[in-house]
């Protein structure tokens, strides 16, 4: 494993960040914002501060290897982020798509972390640091934020063709506890996901 420090992102990272999410998620945020992706994604992350303080960069030396973003039902923003998303929208797409990216948008986010746990909302590894464990220590370090916090299991959502990423989970002592299917093609442009859960 590479020897790098996982700390909170800042708003100065802005940029690293809209590139990580764009390119772990190329497919679920094109099919939300269509080709205006690249344009929307940074202009939503200057508008929800919110995000910063449960998302967590895998820093070596000064390049950022990954992130994880993690939300407890105290945290989670709920509908904040998407109404900010779709005022974003409408000024760059029109109010007819705006609407159809609010629609895809909150039925992908209609999941709330139980009281018990805390739920990992994204996590992406830069393509130039893959198969060094990145991966592995930002769940690493979720894992010991939830037990810091007293919360009973660690869980997350896969699209059910991300088998690298699957596995990784699994490895990581993940176990799938339901599947999901239904409107995802048209909500997140994926063929499913899995919630898997860690018992802590």
């Amino acid at each position: 494993m590479v020897d790098v420090d996982i700390d909170t992102a800042r708003e100065d990272d802005l940029s690293t960040l809209a590139e990580l999410w764009l390119e772990a998620f190329p497919r679920e945020f094109t099919h939300l914002m269509g080709p205006a992706a690249e344009r929307l994604v940074p202009a939503w992350l200057q508008q929800v501060p919110h995000i910063y303080s449960g998302t967590y960069l895998a820093r070596a030396g000064t390049a950022v290897a990954g992130y994880i973003q993690v939300n407890t039902r105290e945290s989670y923003p709920g509908a904040k982020g998407a109404l900010t998303l779709f005022s974003i929208a409408r000024r760059h797409l029109g109010g007819i798509k705006a609407l159809g990216c609010l629609a895809r948008l909150a039925f992908s986010e209609f999941r709330t972390p139980a009281e018990n746990e805390l739920f990992v909302k994204m996590l992406g590894v830069n393509r130039g640091w893959r198969r060094q464990g990145i991966g592995e220590l930002l769940l690493q370090h979720a894992e010991s934020h939830a037990r810091t916090l007293a919360l009973r299991k660690l869980c997350i959502g896969v699209v059910v063709d991300n088998v690298p990423a699957i596995r990784l989970y699994e490895r990581f002592g993940f176990v799938r506890e339901s599947e999901h299917a239904f409107l995802t093609r048209w909500s997140s442009g994926s063929p499913g996901y899995y919630i898997l859960v860690k018992k802590l």
